[in-house]
This record gives C-alpha cells, sequence and structure tokens, in this order.
C-alpha cells in the first residue's frame, strides 16, 4: 500500500520533515507497539517549557534545567548559563535533552553546533531556572555559542524564545543561544511509569549529521 504524502508546513523544505524513522529498541527488544507520529514529537518539542541537558564532560553527568526553543528548521536552542554546562560542551559536543514526562517521552541525542568558536568569549548568563544560576559565579564567560545562520526563514532562535517566554533576551548581554543539532530522537507514550502498564505508540529518527 503506497505511503500517504506528508504534508508540508509552510516555511520548512519537505526533506527535512523528519528524521529517518527506525523502530525503536526497548528492554533490548524491537517495540511491537503502534508507530507513534512525528507530528506528536514535534509538538513536546515545541510546547515544552523545560529541555534537561546532559552533557559528555569529565566527573559525574547529571541533567541541567534550561530554557529554549525547538525551531521549523528542526534545531533546539538553549539558553545556557552554566559555566561548568559550557566547558563541558566545549570539550565534547555530544549531548542528550530530554523533556519532563516520564510518560509522554521524548529524547533528543545531539550536537552541539559548533562546539567551540573561535570568535570572542561571550557572555552565557542567559535567563535560565534558578536552579541552573549560580550568583557566585557572575557573569560566565564560555566559547560554546550558537548561530543564527543556516535556519528556516522566519524561525530566528532569539524571537522565537522571546516569544515563547514572554522574555527579552539580549545576545550582547546574555551570549548566543546555544544550537543542538539532533542526531537521533527516541520518544514513546505509555499507560503507566516505565511502561509498567504497556507501551501504547513508540518510534525513533535518525537525522543526518551533515545537513
Amino acid at each position: 500500500m503506497a505511503e500517504r504524502p506528508e504534508e508540508r508546513p509552510e516555511g520548512r523544505p519537505a526533506e527535512r520533515l523528519a528524521g529517518r524513522p527506525e523502530p525503536l529498541r526497548l528492554f533490548g527488544s524491537r517495540s511491537d507497539a503502534a508507530v507513534l507520529d512525528w507530528d506528536w514529537v514535534e509538538q513536546q518539542l515545541v510546547a515544552a517549557g523545560t529541555y534537561w541537558v546532559i552533557a559528555c564532560g569529565p566527573g559525574h553527568p547529571h541533567p541541567r534545567p534550561v530554557w529554549g526553543v525547538w525551531t521549523p528548521d528542526q534545531q533546539l536552542w538553549l539558553s545556557i548559563g552554566s559555566p561548568g554546562l559550557r566547558r563541558e560542551l566545549d570539550g565534547d559536543p555530544r549531548v542528550t535533552v530530554h523533556l519532563d514526562s516520564g510518560t509522554d517521552v521524548v529524547v533528543v541525542e545531539g550536537l552541539v553546533t559548533p562546539a567551540v568558536s573561535d570568535a570572542a568569549s561571550t557572555s552565557g548568563s542567559g535567563p535560565v531556572p534558578a536552579s541552573e544560576s549560580d550568583p557566585a559565579q557572575g557573569s560566565t564567560q564560555g566559547s560554546v555559542q550558537g548561530s543564527t545562520q543556516g535556519s528556516a526563514p522566519g524561525s530566528d532562535p532569539v524571537q522565537a524564545y522571546n516569544a515563547k517566554y514572554d522574555w527579552d533576551y539580549r545576545v550582547e548581554e546574555y551570549g548566543e543561544l546555544v544550537a543542538v543539532h539532533p542526531v537521533k530522537v527516541l520518544a514513546w507514550r505509555c499507560a503507566g511509569w516505565a511502561g509498567r502498564d504497556g507501551f501504547q505508540t513508540t518510534g525513533s529518527w535518525v537525522f543526518d549529521p551533515h545537513r
């Protein structure tokens, strides 16, 4: 049976609607649950208020809650005020980001792009949840930066950030938003904690790291 052509939202190229779908593996086995729709996953990424970021730096890894936006060009832009997190991302661009829910789960495995900027360092003390800020550190100096180049028309991340959080994000004061390019997105919906009452829908999408 022929697949139904996927509709293209305005301003987004058809070839970048989603990554390449592949079966999600749960508990070591291929999931036999119904396939989760990508549109639902993207809705969660757009609507999320908090993004939990886990870097691959030295020492004990731990998630940090930050603010961010998912833009139509399928990049996640984060406001990172932690000097430690910026140092970790400078050393290793690999990052995992997950949302709040443990039953409607979305996990993004990606790369910070660019990982390290050769430009002058900028302040990274942007508005973040209270648990992420550290007044003792003062202004954060870091070389991890984002870039608005390559964004889809109408998807300026700072404008989207301001509209989402009702904030006036000033790059010259807070530093660039950090761009995360997704490499793989995992998602599932379950009826109970950790799938105790069954997984309803599952999905996994692989993105081109060189796009």
